[in-house]
């Protein structure tokens, strides 16, 4: 499960909504939502230009970086 942010508590700009909206529809979110485990943005791209960054922690501890590629693509790193 994926605790995405909102946009008014977590002060999240018009550039970040564009880039959270486009990792939405990607299969590592929906990997990550399937996961039993909770993921939280500790770092989020605040303009939608590529490229942008998301990293996500679990519960676990364990982190995911994703970067949407200048190609549109998103790319998993660590």
């Amino acid at each position: 499960m994926i605790e995405w942010l909102d946009a008014e508590k977590d002060n999240v700009g018009e550039g970040a909504r564009k880039v959270l909206a486009h990792f939405k529809k990607t299969g590592f979110a929906a990997e990550l939502e399937e996961d039993g485990r909770t993921w939280t943005f500790v770092a989020w791209a605040r303009r939608p230009d590529p490229p942008a960054r998301l990293v996500l922690r679990n519960d676990a501890g364990e982190t995911a970086v994703f970067t949407l590629e200048p190609t549109g693509l998103w790319h998993r790193g660590t």
